[in-house]
């Protein structure tokens, strides 16, 4: 919710969500395999999501929310939560560029990165986490990891 209304996740939420992530594995898993289980999933959802963060692509609070959650669904959960996400993200973000009548600019970004990944120049982006049309990517993450949690073999 509060990603929703102010575009930020609380450090609080993210570090209560990692220790009870850690304590329930802790709690049903064997000592050893449960903080494997923990850590390896909170180091996977940072590496995943920070290189997004570093192109300014999504806040700070966001990646701490997708290594936290990893702490509940270990490296495979959170493989699959974060490719949820992206679907997910994917759908929001169109929907959000057609209601705001801003597709035309959101395609233009799209064949900026896309021109770049096929070698060409990066002409001054204009990251989507700092303007005034931010998507709340924190719900998408959430969305990802409970589908993950929910439905293991989704992917599977």
């Amino acid at each position: 919710m509060s990603d929703l209304r102010a575009r930020r996740i609380p450090n609080k939420l993210n570090l209560v969500l990692a220790a009870s992530g850690v304590v329930f594995s802790v709690a049903v898993l064997p000592w050893g395999t449960a903080l494997s289980h923990s850590v390896l999933g909170m180091l996977v959802g940072l590496a995943i999501w920070l290189p997004c963060w570093l192109l300014r692509f999504l806040g700070a609070g966001d990646v701490k929310f997708a290594a936290a959650a990893g702490a509940w669904l270990g490296v495979a959960g959170i493989l699959r939560a974060s490719f949820l996400a992206l679907l997910i993200g994917g759908v929001l973000a169109l929907v959000v560029l057609l209601w705001q009548r801003r597709l035309r600019d959101g395609l233009t970004g799209v064949a900026m990165w896309a021109s770049f990944a096929q070698g060409g120049r990066l002409e001054a982006p204009t990251p989507l986490v700092r303007t005034r049309y931010q998507l709340p990517y924190g719900v998408a993450l959430a969305m990802g990891a409970a589908l993950s949690a929910w439905f293991p073999a989704l992917l599977g």
